[in-house]
């Protein structure tokens, strides 16, 4: 055969290679995007049929059995017959380059994890996202400049800004395809081996730096990223929630602690027992948000409202009463017409700057502007002192 037959044939091979797996992606797409309609369809109709009351609680006529008149005679038993046992369905997958990916699809990388070994790979295998995968495409966006090869720096900062907060991976620009025009990035979402087997929870997982000001959430399950959360209803159980989110205002590069301490006694509201600040690494890329997080200690569900009872000490005002529980970090604030334990006389700040004076000095205030009735002084400490507290408590115990 000439070496032109050869030539066509091997063309007219490859060619047909190349349609098939075009058509294996289009089924897989179609699949996606018809599993995504249907699940709005259900979601839909759940959310009409809830609400739906039926007439009449009769039995339509047509449900009724009839009184039989006779015993029937019964039936000759039938013979049983084989039941042909279904073909396996195919499962639909297509190799693609990672390059090709669009927002929504899933697939598995080919040879592992460019992230666990070390290594780029560039070809993946697209798989329904109705079944098993390991990533998803969750969205993705155009770097907008031209020029040199940014490098990761920038991305990294691009990606916290424009990704979907459930993204825990990116597909960046290589040198390579920087130089070709490439300037996509996708943000990506590990299933963590949940695709199948618990997709609700999975969807639920955010990084912490995307937390949003009334957020619940709960620690994750150890199989997740350290800093990974999961996001649930407020109006069930709950670990945390978000009360605040504090924006930090520096010009001067990443804040000292004092700076932190400062602005989260100053700022967070009352009910706050821990925050989540920035790191160095975090600040790099943009993050600029301190979150005051409430800690439920188990009272979300079992007893809200004492849960919003739990302030800070610092945070007293004058007329207030309140007990102390040791398992608390902050006190529970109680009507003065119940049982307490202590209740704020007055209070008033110490007109002072500079280094903390010492205990004996404001012990010596507190004495000569607190109420002859008051027994109890809650004075600032040396710690307390560098982020700015001032003031100074009159407190009587009962």
């Amino acid at each position: 055969m000439p070496k032109t037959w050869w030539l066509i044939t091997i063309i007219a091979v490859n060619f047909l290679a190349l349609l098939a797996c075009e058509t294996e992606v289009q089924k897989i797409r179609q699949s996606n995007k018809a599993a995504q309609e249907s699940q709005e369809a259900r979601d839909a109709s759940a959310g009409i049929l809830s609400l739906q009351t039926p007439d009449s609680l009769s039995t339509p006529e047509a449900f009724l059995e009839p009184i039989p008149t006779s015993t029937p005679e019964p039936s000759p038993t039938p013979r049983p017959t084989a039941t042909p046992v279904p073909s396996p369905t195919p499962v639909l997958s297509a190799k693609i380059s990672s390059f090709d990916l669009r927002d929504g699809d899933c697939f598995n990388w080919r040879g592992g994890d460019p992230i666990q070994t070390g290594v780029d790979i560039y070809d993946v295998e697209l798989v329904p996202c109705s079944g098993d995968w390991g990533q998803r495409i969750l969205n993705s966006f155009v770097v907008d400049r031209n020029g040199n090869y940014p490098g990761d720096d920038l991305f990294d900062r691009l990606a916290f800004e424009n990704c979907d907060r459930r993204y825990n991976k990116t597909i960046l620009p290589t040198r390579e395809s920087w130089e070709s025009g490439d300037r996509t990035i996708s943000c990506v979402q590990d299933s963590y081996g949940l695709a199948n087997s618990d997709s609700q929870v999975l969807d639920r997982l955010v990084h912490e730096l995307h937390l949003l000001k009334g957020d619940c959430f709960n620690d994750p399950p150890i199989q997740f990223e350290a800093n990974s959360v999961e996001v649930v209803s407020c109006r069930g159980e709950w670990e945390f929630k978000v009360l605040d989110i504090l924006i930090i205002e520096s010009d001067i590069g990443f804040p000292t602690d004092a700076d932190f301490s400062k602005l989260i006694f100053n700022k967070c509201d009352r009910r706050y027992t821990t925050t989540f600040s920035p790191t160095r690494d975090s600040w790099s890329i943009g993050d600029n948000e301190i979150l005051c997080v409430q800690e439920s200690f188990g009272l979300s569900e079992l007893n809200p409202n004492r849960l919003d009872r739990l302030v800070d000490t610092a945070s007293l005002m004058a007329g207030e009463c309140f007990v102390k529980d040791l398992a608390m970090v902050n006190v529970e604030i109680v009507s003065c017409f119940g049982d307490w334990e202590q209740k704020v006389l007055s209070s008033f700040k110490i007109d002072l700057e500079g280094e903390y004076p010492g205990e004996d000095y404001i012990f010596g205030l507190g004495d000569d502007r607190c109420e002859p009735s008051a027994n109890i002084i809650l004075q600032p400490s040396n710690e307390s002192w560098q982020f700015g507290d001032r003031t100074i408590f009159c407190l009587q115990k009962r």
